[in-house]
């Protein structure tokens, strides 16, 4: 890894990092619930499975993230991540009932609960120190998603499901080196003093934070409905696998340009304008979703849905880590925990609950209502957003 470490600039190692990790998330995410289903998981229990990973983001995330900051081993901790993910992942594979699949879940959800603060993290800030754009290098991780998804999706509907985990998680155990690329970030911690410091309230807390925080956990109850149910959604209006691949697909692919020009776009609107954009656009593609009559309209608007996450996730993390100081690791830790941890925890037995007493539809259309929370929160409230650095 040193030898890769010196051939490739931090642009390519944050790149290479976001487009290998998220090929391999292209495998099976896309496609496990509609797994699950085949062994007999019902919509409701789909909606419990769901509230697993977000409950280890909301209670061990923070914790992991917190010793990482300590101990400034931010690379470490994330290789460890990766290894453990993998081999939950593989475990996966021999599930075959609800009882195992939450088994599975939960160890999954300890093993994972901390990679995306901790790698977001290190890139993000190595961006900063380097005068990278973060999404830039993001960015690949949507192109190789995209690609993968498309190509799994028609794999799968051929080859069927049942080599999907193993496969997904012997190759995420291969990546652990990848970690090691990533830049350590040890020149915020001064003094030993001010890492032991982390115990206390940090001074970097105001109003500003907690409303971009706010608008995290909304977005996240938006997501948190959906998500265990794109696929299911899919299907109901007629999609199979290939469909739900080249739904996937499309999104992230949506998400290339978002990336790649965000900076751009926050020059012109402010980073509150483009957190009030991208939360409006979360609320028209879930209507159109919830309304769609069809498999092809539903995929016209995840082009919409990929331009919202692209242009919320990085001006997200860029504007938090802006403000991180040494803290990297714990502040896009809690960004993560409001986000993908207390938000779907509620939301998904919640949506789970709402698909089985009713019909999908209805879940796309309450998350279409948290989008329009989170624009109106963030429009009412944009003066006390400090602009980031740019």
């Amino acid at each position: 890894m040193q030898h890769w470490s010196n051939v490739l600039s931090p642009y390519w190692r944050g790149s290479l990092y976001y487009a290998v990790f998220w090929a391999l998330v292209a495998i099976f995410a896309p496609f496990i619930n509609l797994h699950w289903q085949g062994i007999g998981v019902t919509s409701q229990q789909l909606g419990w499975l769901s509230a697993v990973g977000p409950l280890m983001a909301m209670l061990l995330a923070p914790v992991i993230s917190k010793l990482a900051d300590l101990r400034s081993a931010h690379r470490e901790f994330l290789a460890a991540a990766l290894f453990g993910t993998g081999a939950a992942i593989f475990g996966l594979g021999f599930a075959k009932d609800f009882l195992g699949v939450l088994i599975g879940s939960i160890a999954l959800g300890i093993a994972a609960c901390a990679f995306g603060p901790l790698a977001d993290g290190l890139i993000a800030r190595m961006a900063s120190r380097r005068r990278l754009e973060f999404g830039r290098m993001r960015l690949w991780g949507s192109v190789s998603f995209a690609v993968l998804s498309l190509a799994f999706g028609w794999l799968w509907s051929n080859l069927g499901y049942g080599s999907m985990l193993f496969l997904t998680g012997a190759l995420m155990m291969l990546m652990t080196p990848f970690a090691l690329l990533l830049e350590a970030d040890r020149s915020d911690l001064e003094t030993p003093s001010e890492a032991r410091g982390l115990t206390r309230p940090p001074k970097i807390w105001n109003a500003g934070l907690y409303v971009l925080l706010g608008v995290n956990l909304l977005i996240g109850f938006a997501l948190g409905f959906v998500g265990p149910f794109l696929g299911l959604r899919m299907k109901d209006l007629g999609g199979g696998a290939l469909e739900v691949g080249a739904l996937y697909a499309i999104s992230a692919l949506s998400e290339f340009p978002a990336m790649r020009f965000e900076r751009r776009i926050a020059a012109r609107i402010g980073d509150a304008g483009v957190l009030i954009v991208s939360s409006a656009m979360f609320a028209i593609s879930y209507l159109g979703y919830a309304l769609a009559p069809n498999a092809g309209v539903m995929l016209g608007f995840a082009v919409v849905q990929g331009t919202a996450f692209g242009l919320f996730f990085v001006a997200s993390v860029r504007t938090i880590d802006a403000k991180a100081g040494a803290l990297l690791g714990t502040m896009q830790s809690w960004r993560n925990a409001l986000a993908f941890g207390i938000a779907p925890l509620i939301a998904g037995p919640v949506s789970g609950w709402v698909a089985q007493s009713s019909a999908s539809a209805w879940v796309f259309t309450v998350a279409s209502g948290f989008g329009l929370l989170a624009a109106l929160l963030m429009w009412l409230s944009k003066s006390t957003l400090e602009p980031a650095e740019r």
